[in-house]
C-alpha cells in the first residue's frame, strides 16, 4: 500500500498542474456543462479569451462569440464591454459580432449608440452597420445615425449610417431631410452616399414621397436625378410624382433626363416619351448619362427597339465599358435589334478588347436564337 502513495501523489500533482492550465480547465468545464463549441473550443474559452487574452486573442474571441450567438447570459455583456477595449480591432470585431447576432442583441443598443462616437472611423463603420442590424430603440438610434450621416467625414462610415437608417423603415421618417440632402453627394472610389440614401428612402416608404417630389425642383442636378430615381423605385405609391418626372424629361442636365425617363417607365410603363430621351442620351457627351441610359434600355428590353440605331453608335465609343454595355443591351432587346447584327459582327471580330468581342458575340447569338 505504501508503494502506491508516491503514484497517487504524482497523479494529484499532475492533475493540479493540468487544471492550472486555463485552456484545459475551459475544455473540461465546457464538457461538463455541454457548452457549444466554435473551432473546437467551448464557450467558456472564448469568454475568458475576450476578457484576459492578448489583442489577437480578444479579436478572435469577439468574432467567435458573434458566431455562437446569445447562447449564454454572459455573451452580450462580454461583447458590450469589448466595445470599450483599448484595441480598435477588438472594438470593431465586437460591433460586428453584435450586428451578426442582430435583434436578439437589442439590450446592447445604448452601448452601440454610444460607440457611434468612437474615435476610430473603422470602429464607427462597424458600429453604424451593427445599429441597423440590431435595430435598438428607434427614438434613440435614429437621431444618432442622422448625426453621423450628416457630419461623418469617412465615406464608408457615412454610407453605413445612411443604410442603417433605412433598416428602421417608417420609424426613420425624421431622417428624410438628411437622406434627401445626401442625394447630391457624388460617389467616389469607396463611397456612394446617393445610392445608399435612395435605398434608405425606399425602405422608409411612402412618407418620403412628398420630400422627393419637392427635391425634383432643387437646384442641384444630382439631387434632382437621385429624387427621380428614388421615386421610380417607390412603385405604385409614387404615381402622384408622374407629372413631376415628366417635367424633368426637359431638364437641362442629361443625367436628370435619363433618371426621370427611367422612373417614369417604372411608374406608368409608357415608353412613347421615355425611349427617345434615353436614345438621345446615347448620342451626347455625358458619360454618366450614357451609361445610365444603356442600363435603362437593357431593363426595358425588347420594347426599346427604337433605340437600336443609337445603340449601334455606342459600339464605336472610345470607352470600353460603354461598348461592352451597348452590346449587352442589344442582347437584352433581342430580335428587335436585328438591324444591329452587321455592326455587332464587326465588333466581334475587330474590337481591341476581348470582353467587348465576347459581349458582341453573345448579343449576336441572343438576337438570332430568339427569332
Amino acid at each position: 500500500m505504501r508503494k502506491r502513495w508516491p503514484l497517487l501523489l504524482a497523479a494529484v500533482v499532475l492533475a493540479g498542474l493540468v487544471l492550472a492550465i486555463p485552456s484545459i480547465r475551459d475544455i473540461l468545464w465546457g464538457m461538463l456543462r455541454d457548452e457549444p463549441l466554435h473551432e473546437g473550443w467551448p464557450l467558456r474559452y472564448w469568454l475568458r479569451a475576450l476578457r484576459t487574452g492578448d489583442a489577437p486573442a480578444r479579436e478572435r474571441a469577439a468574432l467567435a462569440l458573434g458566431e455562437l450567438g446569445p447562447v449564454s447570459p454572459e455573451v452580450l455583456p462580454a461583447l458590450t464591454a469589448a466595445l470599450g477595449d483599448e484595441a480598435y480591432t477588438v472594438r470593431r470585431n465586437a460591433a460586428q459580432a453584435l450586428g451578426r447576432i442582430g435583434p436578439p442583441a437589442r439590450e446592447t443598443g445604448p452601448a452601440l449608440i454610444q460607440a457611434l462616437q468612437d474615435p476610430d472611423a473603422r470602429v464607427r463603420w462597424a458600429v453604424a452597420r451593427a445599429v441597423g442590424q440590431v435595430q435598438p430603440d428607434a427614438a434613440a438610434a435614429v437621431p444618432a445615425l442622422m448625426t453621423l450621416a450628416r457630419n461623418e467625414r469617412d465615406g464608408p462610415t457615412r454610407d453605413a449610417a445612411i443604410t442603417s437608417l433605412g433598416k428602421f423603415g417608417p420609424a426613420a421618417e425624421p431622417a428624410i431631410p438628411v437622406l434627401v440632402d445626401a442625394l447630391k453627394v457624388p460617389p467616389n472610389y469607396d463611397s456612394n452616399p446617393g445610392e445608399a440614401a435612395r435605398g434608405a428612402l425606399r425602405e422608409i416608404g411612402p412618407a418620403a414621397i412628398p420630400a422627393l417630389i419637392a427635391a425634383c425642383k432643387q437646384a442641384n442636378p444630382r439631387t434632382r436625378a437621385g429624387a427621380a430615381q428614388a421615386l421610380g423605385d417607390m412603385g405604385e405609391p409614387a404615381r402622384a410624382a408622374i407629372p413631376f418626372l415628366r417635367a424633368l424629361l426637359e431638364d437641362r442636365e442629361a443625367t436628370v433626363r435619363v433618371r426621370a425617363a427611367e422612373g417614369l417607365w417604372k411608374l406608368d410603363g409608357q415608353l412613347e416619351d421615355v425611349v427617345p430621351v434615353l436614345a438621345a442620351a446615347l448620342q451626347g457627351s455625358d458619360g454618366e448619362a450614357k451609361a445610365d441610359a444603356l442600363v435603362a434600355l437593357g431593363n426595358i428590353g425588347p420594347k426599346a427597339g427604337a433605340a437600336v440605331d443609337s445603340l449601334q453608335g455606342c459600339l464605336k465609343d472610345k470607352n470600353e465599358l460603354i461598348r461592352r454595355t451597348a452590346a449587352q443591351t442589344l442582347a437584352k432587346i433581342g430580335p428587335p435589334a436585328q438591324a444591329a447584327l452587321p455592326a455587332l459582327e464587326a465588333v466581334s471580330r475587330e474590337d481591341e478588347e476581348l470582353d467587348v468581342r465576347r459581349a458582341a458575340a453573345a448579343a449576336i447569338e441572343a438576337i438570332r436564337t430568339a427569332r
